[in-house]
């Protein structure tokens, strides 16, 4: 049963045992009641989240109206198991001690910057089983990464080609635990996680991340395969697949090759939110990835009691 005739069917019900006139006002009582209680009715294909769980999720994550939520009392050395973290703090500390920075005339970071964040190997980024070769901004997608989620954040700030620490960057370089949370924050909320790939849906695995990270919670902590979240994610949101066209290979196959890029292989593992175990042979042109969560995940991401 659909959900329009799962409505009409409750509000016919209650018309039936109501013995009095079908007001207008009457009518919509009646409406308010059976959304309320379509909305609060928990959904076996979505972990037992209700519909307004699953809203909050996708509209308003790690807000109050969010079953998933950050922790702002971990401690720093907590906080500093990130890499992103440790790369953004590095990042930073280059600029303050150099002032400012003078772009490229492309907007680029100068070659001896991005050598010496390449140099501190926080994030070694593999093109199969061997390191990139790391030279310009553009061959590393995490330095980009921290340039930019760094001034969509406002820890920087470009004037006349040249780059610098805003006050807010300044006043955050000494508290590693709030700098993690704008970090998240941005990735999550701001940042559009398509920006470094080809594939055709630019809202895919990023469009209910919040429900990614209640899966985790609730299994992450043994290891198990990538594809395991991906089909949870599509027994939730299966209409996601539908972004994706029949070509090389299916829907469903792409959907899993980019929720795993897109969610582990950079976002979470470059977050410190898991560890990833890679096989070391490849399987139908596809290499399994085991994930697990980190203890830095179990204290930063909280939810709720009872969605879980």
């Amino acid at each position: 049963m659909s959900q329009a005739d799962q409505i009409q069917h409750l509000l016919q019900l209650k018309m039936d045992q109501y013995k009095g006139p079908i007001t207008p006002e009457v009518l919509n009582r009646f409406t308010d009641e059976v959304m309320q209680a379509i909305n609060q009715k928990p959904q076996s294909h979505a972990e037992g989240l209700t519909p307004e769980q699953l809203h909050g999720l996708l509209h308003f994550l790690f807000t109050e109206r969010s079953v998933v939520k950050l922790n702002r009392f971990i401690s720093d050395p907590t906080a500093l198991q990130s890499p992103l973290l440790k790369l953004c703090i590095s990042f930073l500390e280059i600029i303050q001690r150099e002032e400012t920075i003078k772009l490229t005339k492309t907007g680029a970071l100068p070659l001896k910057i991005v050598g010496e964040l390449y140099q501190k190997g926080i994030i070694v980024e593999t093109v199969f089983s061997s390191p990139t070769k790391v030279r310009t901004e553009t061959d590393s997608i995490s330095i980009q990464l921290v340039k930019l989620l760094a001034q969509i954040a406002g820890l920087t700030k470009k004037r006349e080609g040249k780059l610098s620490l805003t006050a807010k960057g300044i006043s955050l370089l000494k508290s590693p635990v709030q700098l993690l949370i704008l970090l998240t924050e941005t990735y999550f909320l701001k940042f559009a996680w398509g920006y470094f790939d080809l594939y055709e849906s630019q809202q895919a695995a990023q469009f209910g991340a919040g429900y990614t990270l209640l899966l985790l919670q609730k299994y992450g902590k043994q290891e198990r395969e990538a594809t395991f979240y991906a089909k949870k994610f599509l027994e939730a949101f299966p209409m996601v697949v539908h972004e994706f066209e029949p070509s090389y290979s299916s829907p469903e196959e792409q959907f899993n090759h980019c929720f795993t890029l897109r969610t582990f292989v950079r976002g979470f593992k470059w977050l410190g939110f898991i560890e990833i175990l890679e096989t070391e042979k490849w399987i139908e042109e596809t290499q399994t990835h085991w994930i697990k969560t980190t203890p830095l995940f179990d204290e930063l991401v909280t939810t709720s009691p009872r969605s879980i």
